[in-house]
């Protein structure tokens, strides 16, 4: 894990070089044991305390650690696609970090991102995608206006954020490169579809509206049921405490019919 985050990290700028190199080892421990408390991962009393005092500086920002992992992701990116660096100027992820406000009555923090792909001649996931990550918090100002909510645009919706992500990856990965935004439910909003992209970008999102399509099914999940099968697959579905393992059949069919508008 320290070779991992030193390689992922070492264009962190905290001001301070000590700072850079605990961020590293800080990283490197709290990774190899997700689910273990600070003072478990960190090992000694010694290593707590530094992470604690590494949390307080004021020189440790979100926007600066995060700004080594969308240098590290671009330059993934481009030396898989081909090319030979990235050496444009950086453009910093945006993102909202509040200090106070987190937890109580607030809805917990969401990330949202992108997957970026190589190009056609050699497919593969490179992401997670740091450079369209936001965090962001709902307002507690805001509870109980849900039924204005079908009155906003979607620039004043939370929705926004899987359109600023799309456009946030797409600028950050060479044109060639195809950009794959993987989400669920909740990104099934007819700006994303209707949003400009490049050719060979795709959006596998999860259905939640039964859209109008135009096709001589006239909706959307009529009109797939319609498609010809690509493919036939069967995955293996973990146990949980109230179900046994299953052995879930896929069923992948492609069709062409565009959405039409709400």
């Amino acid at each position: 894990m320290q070779s991992w985050a030193e390689h992922e990290l070492c264009s962190a700028r905290l001001g301070d070089d000590r700072l850079n190199r605990r961020l590293m080892r800080l990283v490197a421990a709290l990774a190899a044991q997700p689910t273990a408390s600070v003072p478990q991962a960190c090992g000694s009393r010694a290593a707590t305390k530094g992470a604690y005092r590494f949390w307080r500086s004021e020189w440790v920002t979100l926007d600066a650690i995060r700004a080594a992992q969308y240098h590290a992701t671009v330059e993934r990116v481009f030396a898989d696609s081909g090319h030979p660096g990235h050496h444009g100027a950086e453009r910093h992820p945006s993102s909202g970090h509040p200090r106070t406000g987190i937890g109580g009555q607030c809805k917990p923090a969401g990330v949202e991102g992108s997957l970026s792909a190589r190009d056609e001649q050699r497919r593969g996931v490179v992401g997670p995608d740091p450079s369209s990550q936001a965090v962001w918090i709902r307002d507690p100002a805001t509870r109980g206006n849900r039924h204005r909510w079908r009155q906003r645009e979607t620039t004043d919706k939370e929705r926004q954020r899987w359109l600023t992500a799309q456009a946030a990856t797409q600028q950050a990965v060479p044109p060639d490169v195809a950009v794959i935004t993987v989400a669920d439910r909740e990104a099934d909003i007819y700006d994303v579809f209707a949003a400009p992209r490049r050719p060979g970008d795709q959006l596998p999102i999860r259905v939640t509206h039964h859209r109008r399509v135009n096709h001589a099914a006239g909706y959307l999940c009529q009109a797939i049921r319609c498609s010809p099968m690509c493919s036939h697959e069967t995955i293996a579905v973990p146990r949980t405490n109230n179900r046994a393992l299953r052995q879930v059949p896929i069923t992948v069919r492609t069709t062409p019919p565009n959405i039409l508008p709400p």
